[in-house]
């Protein structure tokens, strides 16, 4: 047994009201402590976002002393952040991942995947249609999208005053934000909300994210998941979700590390660039 949990975030979250212990949901945390003493699985992977670090180091210092006391010490503990976009895939969502294994089966030989960066948007984009280059020009949010609609011209303006010329590059852009916000080559971080909102604007597209390209942003091949719900749930369910090539990377390394599985009975998809792009791309390919 080596689960992986991802309590609710929301009390922590950036985005949120950061009430932290204040807010129920994050009582599911030491339900989360309790499961782990109980079953005592071999290892476990825990996630949550940036703002346990930043805005509530007291509630994660308790989190890990809890885990660490489990059954007098009975796990090794290590915490760390990683950003989607430092392993293969081209999303900035910066997670805190929370590693334990049961001391009597730790190697010791667990180390964190280090970066191979990623090799840009266009691994998840689909292709630019041939009619569509020109119309690019003329491609915006509709007025009833007002905040939208406001974001996307001053994208444009900001471009523009950068040396940018705007729709000759991948830019991707928080259009629903209160504050414009766009990153270059590379998704901002996809959350519920977004995602559900109908995802980000694409420059070089003249359009918002297509569904099966936000699941590639979190490395779940499109074809493999059709669940009977609405696309806007599926969507929601993405920006909630954990990056798969991330766990992927976590998981090579743990197994092993704790007499789990052999290294050499483990298949790699994200361990290179090399690989990470042609995971992606085959991925992609499948949901054509």
């Amino acid at each position: 047994m080596h689960p992986k949990a991802g309590f609710p975030c929301q009390p922590f979250s950036l985005a949120g009201a950061k009430h932290g212990m204040k807010d129920k949901r994050s009582n599911i945390i030491e339900h989360v402590v309790k499961s782990i003493d109980i079953g005592r699985p071999r290892a476990f992977v825990l996630e949550n976002v940036e703002g346990l670090v930043t805005q509530h180091a007291h509630v994660l210092k308790k989190i890990l002393t809890d885990l660490g006391n489990i059954g007098r010490r009975a796990y090794n503990i290590k915490a760390r952040m990683l950003n989607t976009r430092d392993h293969g895939v081209p999303q900035n969502r910066r997670r805190l991942f929370i590693i334990g294994i049961q001391s009597k089966f730790d190697t010791g030989s667990f180390q964190f995947p280090e970066s191979i960066g990623h090799g840009g948007i266009q691994t998840i984009l689909n292709p630019l249609q041939n009619n569509s280059a020109a119309a690019l020009r003329t491609s915006f949010p509709p007025a009833s999208q007002k905040t939208a609609q406001g974001n996307f011209f001053q994208t444009i303006k900001e471009l523009m005053e950068n040396g940018y010329q705007p729709f000759d590059v991948d830019v991707i852009s928080d259009l629903d934000s209160t504050n414009v916000h766009w990153m270059e080559d590379v998704s901002p971080c996809l959350t519920s909300a977004r995602a559900a909102a109908g995802g980000f604007w694409v420059t070089s597209r003249g359009r918002r994210l297509e569904w099966d390209e936000m699941m590639l942003l979190n490395a779940y091949p499109p074809k493999r998941i059709q669940p009977n719900i609405s696309e806007r749930q599926l969507m929601k369910m993405v920006g909630n979700g954990m990056s798969v090539n991330v766990l992927e990377r976590l998981f090579y390394r743990l197994l092993p590390a704790a007499q789990l599985s052999k290294q050499s009975e483990l298949h790699a998809q994200w361990e290179s660039l090399d690989m990470a792009q042609q995971t992606l791309n085959t991925m992609r390919l499948r949901s054509a």
